[in-house]
């Protein structure tokens, strides 16, 4: 197996340092998505249905553990597929490729090797979680790329796209981390809505009488039974905004990605106009005509 890792080393582009700014791959998100935006946000939305509808209508059939409990494995065993999928999905949206909700579903082809693959990262982030926040986070940044990896060749193992995605974020992981950081004001925004309709929502349905006698034990308590109480469904309209962030982000994550592998290169403009002139040297004396027909014409 290590073996197959260095061969694999040696084949992968992996020594490309993203030199392009956030701003640049949010504007190549965008131009992506032109004319695309319904059919990602369609996709976007039947994901997160399947990954969070149970959990959303369950509580109002039945609050038993066994169903809490059931709905739990349910939620953890499609979120893995269901990652794979949607990596799949935006990779050929990007890529200018014909894509659509099959895409999505074709993660659970794959589902062993997806939900093995997001258990491995899970506990690698969170085991270095356990020393200090910054060490988690350069880990979820380090394993970032994985499902995009195994979506481009399947046939790969968990553990390698782990390894190859370490790889790839060797150079990249600032980058990628300022790419997220540049989402917060949209963020921010998408939240406001949702933010506002729970907490008008929690107004109206709970009366909390706090006596000046009450220590924080008892708040606490007030507020944790205040929250298990199941949310309207329709609460979840006014997150509509997060759907459209997310297709967003993830479309800038896949040029991330295609940047990071070497598959995409972008050129700047004096670079376009020195390959012309390598290229074209016609174009180079075209100025000298003009002065001598004018001569001639005087």
């Amino acid at each position: 197996m290590n073996y197959s890792l260095r061969e694999n080393f040696m084949n992968l582009r992996s020594n490309v340092t993203i030199t392009e700014s956030t701003k640049t791959m949010r504007a190549m998100a965008r131009q992506t998505l032109q004319g695309r935006w319904r059919e990602a946000f369609l996709v976007s939305l039947a994901m997160y249905a399947i990954t969070t509808l149970p959990s959303i209508l369950f509580p109002y059939i039945s609050n038993s553990a066994f169903t809490l409990s059931a709905v739990n494995v349910y939620t953890l065993m499609v979120s893995g597929p269901m990652a794979l999928g949607i990596s799949l999905y935006f990779l050929k949206l990007f890529r200018q490729r014909p894509a659509g909700v099959e895409d999505l579903l074709r993660g659970f082809n794959y589902m062993w090797k997806s939900f093995v693959l997001l258990i491995l990262m899970a506990v690698r982030i969170f085991l270095f979680s356990l020393l200090l926040i910054i060490p988690g986070i350069l880990a979820a940044l380090r394993y970032s790329q994985a499902f995009f990896i195994m979506a481009d060749n399947p046939e790969k193992t968990p553990r390698q796209c782990l390894w190859e995605s370490g790889i790839l974020m060797q150079d990249n992981r600032g980058r990628f981390f300022v790419l997220e950081l540049s989402f917060i004001g949209w963020g921010l925004l998408a939240s406001l809505p949702p933010a506002l309709g729970q907490m008008l929502w929690g107004l109206d349905h709970f009366d909390f009488v706090i006596s000046p006698a009450a220590d924080w034990g008892d708040i606490f308590v007030m507020s944790l039974e205040a929250a298990a109480q199941p949310i309207h469904p329709l609460f979840y309209l006014l997150g509509i905004g997060t759907v459209f962030l997310g297709v967003y982000m993830t479309t800038a994550h896949a040029c991330f990605y295609d940047l990071a592998n070497g598959n995409l290169q972008v050129r700047k403009a004096e670079e376009l106009h020195a390959l012309r002139e390598d290229f074209l040297p016609e174009a180079q004396s075209e100025p000298e005509v003009e002065p001598q027909r004018e001569d001639t014409d005087v």
